[in-house]
């Protein structure tokens, strides 16, 4: 839940428009706040926040982010080969 509401939050501060529809949800389900500043070359930026500042960053977080991300991969591939299983079997013409 919290990776939703992060992501309703904060999926705009991002100065790309697409990298903070993924970063939010994962900042929120890791509890973690991503941004702020940071160091390019030498040369501080400061950078909005994404997230809530609930967990200090742990190299658990990692392991926790990539499997997150093979769940969601797995789940999604598990639908989209549902769906093309419903479509051809019942769907008039099949796909």
């Amino acid at each position: 839940l919290n990776a939703w509401r992060i992501f309703w939050r904060d999926r705009n501060q991002h100065a790309s428009p697409n990298a903070g529809q993924s970063e939010a949800p994962m900042a929120g389900a890791l509890g973690l706040q991503l941004g702020g500043v940071a160091t390019y070359f030498g040369r501080e930026v400061s950078k909005p926040t994404i997230g809530d500042d609930l967990n200090r960053p742990e190299p658990i977080h990692l392991a926790k982010a990539n499997l997150l991300l093979v769940i969601t991969t797995v789940f999604m591939a598990m639908l989209l080969v549902g769906i093309r299983f419903f479509a051809s079997a019942y769907l008039p013409g099949g796909v």
